[in-house]
């Protein structure tokens, strides 16, 4: 296919438009990175859906009968992967994807607008969150982020998943093995 050249031109600029706005959104990361780096927080990393996803299903299939009275709370989501598909997999009565980052929630809320999937970002710092009771809490925190929010009495009356991190000195009702760099799938039941 060949272009006429007001064609290419508007191509091009639309191509250059586009990389400048990676390359600010890129660059307010690296900054929101420096500003909110301390001893709770911990940089981006994806959860291996293709690993991930299936048990975490499985898990929510045999714990959480009606999914219909249940808000679906992903604390540290980052980029809203596991909301957005579960969103799409079953009715929640809310699905809140949550995370200390700017730049993660908007590049989220972007990439969702391709999915049109069924969830509410906040820019919310979780240490401060009222997670409330009754709901089911995925996340792939640090231990010690889940250590203060269960000191805390966040996590209490709530179904807790946690993706490659246990709660130190908290037992779980159930240990899942996960294939890849992500071992271990942690279930802790505070209902």
């Amino acid at each position: 296919m060949t272009y006429s050249g007001g064609m290419q031109t508007t191509v091009l600029f639309g191509v250059l438009i586009l990389s400048m706005l990676l390359a600010v959104a890129y660059i307010w990361y690296m900054v929101e990175s420096v500003l909110n780096s301390g001893p709770l927080r911990i940089g981006y990393v994806p959860t291996n859906q293709d690993a991930c996803i299936p048990i975490l299903t499985d898990v929510v299939d045999r714990y959480i009968p009606r999914t219909s009275a249940v808000r679906f709370i992903e604390p540290g989501c980052g980029l809203a992967l596991v909301s957005q598909t579960m969103a799409g997999s079953y009715k929640w009565k809310e699905v809140i994807a949550l995370d200390l980052r700017f730049t993660l929630i908007f590049l989220a809320r972007l990439r969702n607008l391709q999915k049109a999937a069924a969830v509410t970002y906040r820019r919310q710092n979780i240490l401060g969150y009222d997670f409330g009771r009754g709901n089911l809490i995925y996340c792939y925190l640090s231990s010690q982020i889940l250590e203060k929010l269960f000191l805390d009495g966040k996590l209490a009356g709530n179904l807790v998943i946690s993706l490659s991190f246990a709660i130190p000195g908290v037992t779980p009702t159930e240990e899942l093995l996960v294939l890849g760099w992500q071992k271990r799938m942690y279930v802790y039941d505070f209902r």
